[in-house]
């Protein structure tokens, strides 16, 4: 039984589901769109955490954040969809900002990141961005 996250789907129905699963343990499961009904593929651990969020780019491209099981810190990955697998650049997530919640949308040339304030009182009801200019650059800016 898993928490939802976020998913994501291309034009020629191909998609990835991200949630979190037992133990803050972070997964995805791909699949595909085929006539009206969704085909499901594997479930694969990923990482741990909270909250995840994925986007995908029509080339394969794809950007996952996702806030740290224990603290109010934000993480992000990125690599390539070849259609059943994530295929991640890196082994483990870098660290991009402090928050909680983050939510990434993304296209051929920017990612755009949103979350939560860290939690301080007088940001409680704040929001904050990041953008990254392309989709293998780290996040940045507020």
């Amino acid at each position: 039984m898993g928490v939802p996250g976020g998913i994501a789907l291309t034009n020629d129905r191909k998609f990835v589901a991200v949630f979190r699963g037992s133990n803050r343990q972070l997964r995805y499961q791909t699949g595909r769109i085929d006539g009206g009904v969704a085909y499901l593929g594997s479930v694969w651990p990923y990482d741990k955490g909270l909250t995840p969020s994925i986007c995908l780019a029509e080339n394969g491209s794809f950007v996952e954040v996702h806030q740290s099981e224990n603290e109010a810190t934000l993480w992000v990955r990125h690599g390539f969809f070849d259609g059943t697998t994530l295929n991640f650049a890196e082994q483990v997530a870098s660290q991009y900002d402090t928050g909680m919640e983050p939510s990434v949308t993304c296209n051929g040339q920017h990612v755009l990141s949103t979350h939560k304030s860290p939690g301080d009182d007088d940001d409680d009801n704040r929001l904050f961005y990041n953008l990254g200019r392309s989709l293998d650059q780290v996040l940045t800016g507020h």
